[in-house]
């Protein structure tokens, strides 16, 4: 049993103790769980449950469907919320952090687009080269070109999310320093608070899952996974399994069973070994490539980019519901 299911049963396992009248006062209280914390808690351990035996795209699409349920969750129970004066910072600060979640939705959708037009050219490479033995020297030519830009493609791909690139959308949100400030002050001022809770566990799950999927979106199957390692300091049921969640993604990492784009580096090999194929001393080597290989491989790339589309976009939308109703809540307080 995992130790998060394992403290959350304790309270059903161990009967209550009599005490005497001086010993009671010393006694702390088990916290109340939640519904947001169940839900939430419930959402993390199916994902968690689920990334032992993983095909990478399907767990990918789980997570980010994780992600969208986990902002339904907080809309529901932001519904049911007293809203006071004391609130408005902590909106104000969510609604930040929404604004850059927001904007790393749209990196992935780009950098997801930019696998895309990859993909085209790989198939166009495909095309020239198949059933032709001994292609013309023009038609080797354009294929060179087309792998040119293809190895281009993959270095701006590898390049997104970086720090100090252009595009330093997701690295930023996830940097150690923004984003455990970030919770420690709402933390601090909204202790023991329902909305803390709530805003602190949709915040902490979107870009858990967004720097997941970043990260998976590469051509480099190594890249260190951009999660700070004190992310939540919460004692929820929900941030236990989160951070469990975390560090199961991590030691798969370093086991070498990374969460990826499973045909990602593979294809990227293809198209480095056809580069150097097409050198003079090495034409004939062309056909010892099996090309319905390649054109099958970008195909399953092709579909899984197409479903992870869908769930980035679903995430965007939920995203959005969550900041329309803060901001409505906050013109009523």
């Amino acid at each position: 049993m995992k130790s998060s299911s394992i403290l959350r049963s304790l309270s059903l396992r161990i009967p209550p103790m009599r005490l005497s009248g001086s010993s009671r006062a010393a006694v702390v209280p088990l916290p109340i769980r939640t519904s947001f914390d169940q839900q939430l808690t419930a959402e993390l351990d199916a994902l968690q449950a689920s990334a032992a035996s993983y095909e990478h795209i399907t767990w990918l699409l789980n997570a980010l469907k994780a992600s969208s349920s986990a902002q339904e969750i907080t809309l529901h129970s932001l519904q049911k919320l007293v809203f006071q004066d004391l609130d408005t910072k902590a909106i104000d600060r969510y609604l930040d952090f929404n604004i850059r979640m927001l904007d790393s939705c749209n990196e992935l959708t780009e950098k997801m687009e930019m696998i895309q037009n990859y993909v085209d050219s790989l198939r166009v490479v495909a095309h020239l080269v198949e059933g032709n033995a001994e292609p013309h020297p023009t038609t080797l030519a354009r294929v060179g070109d087309v792998l040119d830009s293809c190895q281009e493609m993959e270095k701006r791909i590898n390049e997104m999310g970086k720090c100090g690139s252009a595009s330093s959308g997701l690295r930023k949100i996830f940097s150690q320093k923004h984003y455990s400030n970030h919770h420690h002050t709402s933390q601090t001022e909204a202790s023991g608070s329902r909305l803390g809770e709530i805003l602190n566990g949709s915040m902490a799950i979107t870009s858990t899952v967004c720097a997941i999927l970043g990260n998976a979106l590469s051509f480099k199957s190594k890249r260190g996974l951009p999660i700070p390692q004190q992310q939540v300091q919460s004692v929820s049921s929900w941030s236990c399994s989160l951070q469990q969640l975390q560090k199961q993604v991590k030691d798969q990492k370093k086991s070498g069973s990374a969460i990826t784009v499973m045909e990602l580096p593979q294809i990227a090999m293809v198209a480095r070994s056809l580069k150097d194929q097409i050198k003079p001393r090495k034409q004939n080597e062309l056909r010892l490539f099996d090309m319905e290989e390649l054109k099958s491989s970008c195909g399953k790339v092709e579909e899984g980019i197409k479903a992870l589309e869908e769930r980035v976009k679903a995430l965007y939308k939920s995203l959005i519901s969550v900041r329309m109703a803060l901001l409505g809540i906050l013109s009523n307080i």
